[in-house]
């Protein structure tokens, strides 16, 4: 192992044996109530953002804030090559901040509270400061996010899981089978629920 690479695995180590693991999970998933599986993981890591009492957007919250700091914690103890990696993985906290920006860009709403994303942001920065549809797609585009064309929220939404897939999968080929599995999903979901065809041939180029 190369010395740039040991303070991150120990680290990784240390993160991995605070995981809830298939057991607790399991119990999770198997709640009678939304009471129970918070109960279930409060003396867990996520136990300080996952708190009795809560709703379960709250809640789902705190789960996602827990994985993203952990995530920012193993980013500053790997080398570049190793953070590079965190900032795919993490692109999915960077999409949903986004997706809440074009939101409320569409319909005037009010945003949730973004991710802090810290080092592990890409274009979420510039994206912050868009004022318009056309300007956070210009962003986009012009970033490592390379979305294409789309100016309307569902093109540019699409083309960022689009780009997501492609960044995990060629960061992390050993997740290729979960990035393709997950593509099939959205292409089914484009032609079987949303019905736009247009959007599905996008995703297949």
């Amino acid at each position: 192992m190369k010395p740039a690479w040991t303070a991150g695995v120990t680290r990784a180590r240390l993160l991995l044996s605070r995981t809830i693991g298939a057991g607790l999970a399991g119990r999770v998933a198997a709640s009678p109530s939304l009471a129970d599986g918070l109960a279930a993981l409060a003396g867990s890591a996520y136990g300080e953002r996952v708190r009795a009492g809560q709703d379960l957007a709250a809640a789902q919250r705190g789960v996602a804030d827990t994985l993203l700091w952990h995530l920012r914690i193993l980013a500053g103890w790997l080398p570049a090559g190793g953070a590079a990696l965190m900032r795919a993985l993490a692109g999915w906290f960077e999409l949903a901040n986004i997706d809440a920006r074009l939101a409320a860009l569409a319909t005037g709403g009010r945003e949730p509270p973004a991710f802090a994303l810290g080092t592990l942001a890409t274009a979420w920065p510039a994206a912050e400061r868009a004022r318009t549809i056309e300007e956070l797609a210009g962003v986009l585009a012009r970033s490592s996010w390379d979305v294409p064309r789309g100016r309307v929220p569902a093109e540019v939404a699409i083309g960022l899981r689009v780009a997501w897939g492609r960044r995990v999968r060629d960061s992390a080929p050993h997740a290729r089978d979960w990035v393709e599995g997950a593509g099939a999903l959205l292409v089914a979901r484009e032609l079987l629920v949303a019905r736009t065809r247009e959007h599905s041939e996008q995703l297949l180029r």
